[in-house]
């Protein structure tokens, strides 16, 4: 939610610089402010002049080039079917813990907005909906139910599990992939 809000206000700022961008008046040295008004042309009368020999220095006028370059945000989220993952973290976000190294915990997105994967023990499915602005929804998620005895293993799996089942917004950058849920946890994963 807090991803959208912020969206919204980068746009609305870019389209209010944009709307004002052309309302700026630029004064150049030598030039005037005042507007001018046109005169009739009159045939300019020639006189003979004696050349100078005395060398004259020539006026420069600064060219305004712009120093700094706009940066482009994209206003949409990639689409997620179709793609791969591996988680890499997992918490809230400034307390983020690695995923164990034991087993992958992966994520796929099909095509048909199913989903499924391994969650480092047990293999699991479900369905999603997400959109270009970022919002995820991921629902029925099933399971099957074997016990692993690694440590840690089946508490990553679950919170895993509970997490995702909670998924509110996502962001793509680069490789990666943040799954932001509906109680302040945040996946990362890296595209497989």
């Amino acid at each position: 939610m807090r991803g959208k809000t912020l969206r919204f206000a980068f746009l609305a700022a870019m389209v209010a610089l944009l709307l004002t961008a052309g309302c700026v008046t630029i004064n150049v040295p030598g030039g005037t402010t005042e507007p001018t008004t046109p005169t009739t042309p009159t045939t300019p009368t020639t006189t003979p002049t004696t050349p100078t020999t005395t060398p004259t220095t020539p006026t420069i006028h600064p060219t305004l080039t712009p120093t700094i370059k706009p940066t482009v945000f994209p206003l949409f989220e990639p689409a997620l079917k179709g793609t791969k993952w591996i988680l890499v973290a997992m918490g809230e976000e400034g307390d983020l813990e690695p995923a164990l190294d034991i087993k992958d915990v992966t994520l796929n997105f099909t095509d048909d907005d199913s989903l499924g994967g391994n969650a480092g023990c047990n293999s699991y499915s479900g369905e999603y909906e997400s959109d270009l602005s970022g919002d995820l929804k991921v629902s029925d998620i099933i399971s099957t139910m074997m016990l692993c005895m690694q440590p840690g293993l089946m508490d990553q799996e679950h919170a895993f599990l509970d997490a995702l089942d909670e998924a509110e917004e996502y962001d793509v950058t680069g490789d990666e992939l943040r799954i932001i849920c509906d109680d302040d946890m945040v996946l990362v994963l890296e595209e497989a």
